[in-house]
């Protein structure tokens, strides 16, 4: 039986124009045909518009919507969310394809689902150049808060199909994250909602250069920081949660005393070890734990420093 149900797409781009075009045809091309696909250009300097055009001319399913100056990919998104008309919504980032069942395959199931379902998501490869090199399958569905509290083991936006009166409640991306901004996002519908998961593989997720092992990263100093920064903006946005949920707290805690410690910042790691050891102050074992983490984290640093 065929859905009626809009769908609404999300395409967020700048300075991609090629990038941009193959993601917009991976749109038009799926099997779900109740769709509305917006890109919204982020001030472009390229030919992206050009393109854009050439290809709304023979498909009104395709709008094109200009932001005036850069205002990065969270209110690029925030402004397809305002001009959606689409019951359900997704997301796509310029440099990604959807295979071309993705939107009937997830539309099909949070149809199925109730209203406490808010959203559903999809594994995808990871896709360097023309090469895979990874792909990601969690299995993970229902209340997920307490998870993504600790990290963000779902994947990316353009795994995602939500409903927009979910998106409505949340209130959107956040314009103020400079990085983190998917994570932050589903992490704010997993407060309210339950989630539910199409097993399959149905995005190409591209990325350039990536080092799949997450020890590497921390060898970088900019991801390094931007690591530190985004555990410092989660445990401060939902700091009421982390103080209803003490293990959770001291696990995403002690996680920041690791890249403290890796990124020689002693004198905070000394910080959060003492702010750590408070949270759960009869428990034995986790100062243990926190010991240990200390000590891990030197290993690493001593290992780095040795490497050169």
């Amino acid at each position: 039986m065929k859905s009626n149900i809009l769908v609404s797409v999300i395409i967020p781009t700048f300075n991609r124009s090629k990038q941009v075009m193959r993601a917009v045809e991976s749109v038009l091309h799926q099997t779900y045909e109740e769709l509305e696909c917006i890109v919204v250009d982020d001030a472009s300097s390229d030919d992206t518009i050009k393109l854009l055009k050439a290809v709304e001319k023979n498909d009104d399913r395709l709008r094109i919507l200009v932001h005036d100056k850069n205002m990065h990919v969270s209110a690029a998104r925030n402004t397809g969310i305002a001009a959606a008309n689409g019951e359900y919504i997704a997301f796509l980032d310029d440099d990604d394809v959807w295979f071309k069942d993705k939107l009937f395959k997830q539309e099909k199931l949070l149809s199925a689902s109730v209203n406490e379902i808010g959203m559903v998501y999809c594994w995808f490869d990871i896709i360097d150049g023309q090469d895979k090199i990874g792909s990601r399958k969690p299995n993970l569905r229902g209340k997920l808060f307490d998870d993504l509290l600790v990290g963000q083991p779902l994947g990316n936006a353009s795994t995602l199909l939500v409903r927009k009166q979910v998106i409505k409640k949340i209130g959107g991306f956040d314009t103020d994250l400079p990085r983190g901004n998917d994570g932050d996002f589903i992490r704010r519908i997993t407060k309210y909602y339950r989630v539910e998961l199409v097993r399959e593989v149905l995005v190409n997720y591209h990325v350039e250069n990536v080092e799949l092992n997450p020890r590497i990263s921390l060898m970088d100093k900019v991801g390094l920081q931007n690591d530190i920064n985004s555990i410092q903006v989660k445990l401060q946005k939902f700091k009421e949660d982390f103080n209803k949920k003490p293990d959770i707290h001291f696990t995403v805690l002690k996680t920041l005393l690791q890249r403290y410690v890796v990124a020689l910042e002693f004198r905070n790691a000394m910080t959060i070890f003492r702010k750590a050891s408070g949270v759960c102050p009869k428990k034995r074992d986790k100062h243990f734990l926190l010991l240990l983490s200390f000590l891990r984290a030197l290993i690493t640093l001593i290992g780095r420093l040795v490497r050169g």
